[in-house]
């Protein structure tokens, strides 16, 4: 007879921050050093191996076994923002391009060495040498 409330929505913007900035089991800030599952989940690898160790994984987080399923990631920090602080959105940017790692652009993480770049970084101008040995050290192969 009387209508019930609607849950509030939640902004997508703020879901897709979240998303690239927040641990994906913890749901804490994104310190380093963190991991990354085949799925592209972002973990704090502390939260990780704490849950591991003590069986309590949820069970959306199932496909995880172990830290071998895992991919160690080096993120860069932006200049100026401090990775532990929690005011800022964003934190993390491409080394190469400078563009923000917030999910509104595609990023891709080097499975040999684990470093994450824009897909602007690897497909745009802005093609350089890498930071690190993986094919020989540049991104265009």
């Amino acid at each position: 007879m009387y209508a019930t409330k609607k849950p509030d929505k939640v902004d997508p913007n703020e879901a897709r921050i979240a998303k690239w900035t927040r641990c994906a089991l913890s749901a804490e800030t994104l310190k380093p050093p963190c991991v990354i599952d085949l799925l592209g989940n972002l973990y704090n690898k502390e939260a990780l191996v704490s849950a591991l160790i003590t069986k309590n994984m949820p069970p959306e987080l199932k496909h995880i076994k172990g830290l071998r399923d895992m991919i160690p990631i080096y993120l860069t920090s932006v200049p100026g923002v401090d990775a532990h602080d929690d005011t800022s959105d964003t934190k993390f940017q491409c080394p190469i391009s400078g563009q923000e790692f917030n999910g509104k652009y595609k990023f891709y993480v080097l499975r040999g060495c684990g470093h994450v770049l824009s897909w602007k970084a690897r497909m745009g101008r802005e093609r350089r040498e890498a930071a690190c040995d993986w094919t020989g050290g540049t991104l265009d192969s």
